[in-house]
């Protein structure tokens, strides 16, 4: 924010879809300012990013440069009880639903980031929780954002994990 606030002074939409810069905090913002209404609206998950979001698609933000946010820590030091994985997805589901909402040149940002995500969702959730876990992030995004060859992987190493390990000893032998 700080570097947005010594630039150009204003948040745009496109800086809101390359990465969520704002603080988390508590936004109260009255419905009527957010118009037109869209219908994607109420499938759109809550938070106050995709609020700014509503916002920014109306014009620029423009930037108090100064600390206005107490953040809450929980046990261990952590800003969120999500792990990674339910972050990414969750980040996923918010612009899927933003996707709808944005003109078309942003729509390719848009694209860029939840295919990246997707990418950094499936390892994660395939280290941390295994074949089982992993199959129900792939449920979600359907290796959208892998390339080809990188999808035929995932697909074969979550539904035939046997054959997966003879060719990786095959591979092995060489």
């Amino acid at each position: 924010m700080e570097r947005l606030a010594s630039g150009k002074g204003y948040i745009e939409l496109s800086d809101l879809l390359k990465e969520n810069i704002a603080p988390t905090a508590s936004i109260v913002i009255r419905v009527s300012m957010l118009t037109p209404p869209h219908p994607n609206q109420s499938k759109a998950p809550a938070g106050d990013w995709l609020l700014l979001i509503r916002l920014a698609l109306q014009g620029p933000i423009g930037i108090l440069n100064r600390k206005c946010v107490v953040r809450r820590r929980h046990a261990g030091g952590t800003i969120s009880m999500k792990d990674d994985v339910q972050k990414g997805l969750f980040t996923v589901a918010c612009l899927t639903s933003i996707r709808e909402m944005v003109p078309p040149a942003e729509q390719a940002i848009i694209d860029e980031r939840v295919n990246g995500l997707n990418r950094i969702a499936i390892e994660l959730a395939y280290q941390k929780g295994g074949r089982d876990a992993a199959i129900k992030v792939w449920g979600t995004f359907k290796g959208r954002g892998l390339g080809a060859r990188q999808r035929w992987r995932w697909w074969m190493l979550l539904h035939f994990p046997g054959l997966m390990r003879v060719v990786g000893k095959l591979r092995g032998r060489r």
